[in-house]
């Protein structure tokens, strides 16, 4: 039905140059909707049965087509791009599950950067990028400049209200931050980066003195990767884990519901914790680098159930080489 629209919008001439491609749109939205919910019904790492397989090359023949469509245009715009980079994965998605395509085959890491660019912004963008773009992204789509995650603010303004039992200690904190920021780089195919956690200290040593080794050591790691936003959003994802991790005790702590000025701070390991949030929190935004533009029309996609930002990083992360990178990317506030 709507592709029938589209094509009485593009021959009736109207002064909307939009229309025709909004119904293509609409129509690509229910395709996708179809295959999606159709590949959720097959069990997994098995292949369809030949009846089932029909059905689902039934369903790929019209997007592929559809497909072609968009990259006809003289000069299609990054959001056409965009949908036929998610609709080339959907297609590649039941083909596999047809058995008429090799199941996926190990992605390089500059392959990584170039699928999933492709799909969020229709464009293809290295690894070193892609972080920088999706935060663009991101703050265009909720029209502010803050939009990374708050659970590290979060943490840090929980732990001096937290009994003493639940106060995440300091030094196993810097361990695991830094172990956190190598993990996702690990995971992001990086080579080269500096791979040593702070691990020369005990709990008797200066907490100053520990503080500040961790910092240099995240800022080690930040300039060794050349990713900007790769340590923030590890560091991010950290704190997002720790807190879904104890939201069961701490909703059984009586907590109170105002902010502690500095007189009523407790003094100890609470006080070291929070010292060692606040320090990291200040040296993150130097990890970002330089801002960048992503087109605006990204934002149309809002519109289309299957084919906006949350839908996309989704499809994206049922890719084995793509999930730990989107579950960076979730941490930026964009939906």
């Amino acid at each position: 039905v709507e592709l029938g629209r589209s094509c009485a919008s593009l021959a009736s001439g109207g002064r909307n140059a939009e229309a025709p491609w909004t119904h293509l749109l609409k129509a690509i939205n229910a395709l996708v909707k179809g295959a999606t919910s159709a590949l959720q019904t097959l069990p997994a790492n098995e292949i369809a049965s030949p009846a089932t397989a029909e059905g689902l090359l039934q369903v790929a023949t019209p997007l592929e087509r559809l497909v072609e469509l968009l990259r006809s245009a003289s000069d299609p715009s990054a959001r056409d791009l965009c949908v036929a980079a998610v609709t080339d994965l959907v297609l590649k998605k039941l083909k596999v599950a047809a058995g008429r395509q090799d199941g996926e085959r190990q992605v390089e890491e500059s392959d990584i950067g170039q699928t999933i660019g492709c799909v969020l912004f229709g464009q293809k963008s290295h690894i070193s990028e892609l972080f920088r773009v999706a935060r663009a992204y991101a703050r265009l789509h909720a029209d502010t400049s803050e939009t990374e995650s708050e659970s590290l603010e979060e943490l840090r303004e929980l732990v001096p209200k937290l009994p003493l039992e639940l106060v995440p200690d300091a030094w196993v904190v810097s361990e695991q931050l830094q172990q956190a920021v190598l993990g996702a780089a690990t995971s992001c195919g990086l080579q080269g980066v500096a791979n040593e956690v702070l691990n020369d200290y005990n709990e008797d040593s200066s907490p100053s003195a520990m503080i500040s080794k961790c910092l240099g050591r995240l800022s080690a790691y930040h300039r060794s990767c050349g990713v900007p936003g790769l340590v923030p959003l590890a560091i991010s994802g950290w704190c997002s884990q720790w807190l879904s991790s104890n939201q069961s005790a701490i909703k059984m702590q009586d907590l109170p519901e105002y902010d502690l000025d500095d007189e009523e701070q407790m003094e100890g390991p609470p006080a070291i914790t929070s010292e060692l949030l606040a320090k990291v929190a200040e040296l993150l935004p130097s990890c970002w680098g330089d801002e960048v533009a992503v087109p605006a029309e990204l934002l149309d996609l809002d519109a289309f159930e299957h084919l906006k930002w949350r839908s996309r990083l989704t499809l994206l992360a049922a890719q084995e080489p793509h999930a730990d990178v989107v579950a960076l990317l979730r941490e930026l506030q964009s939906d």
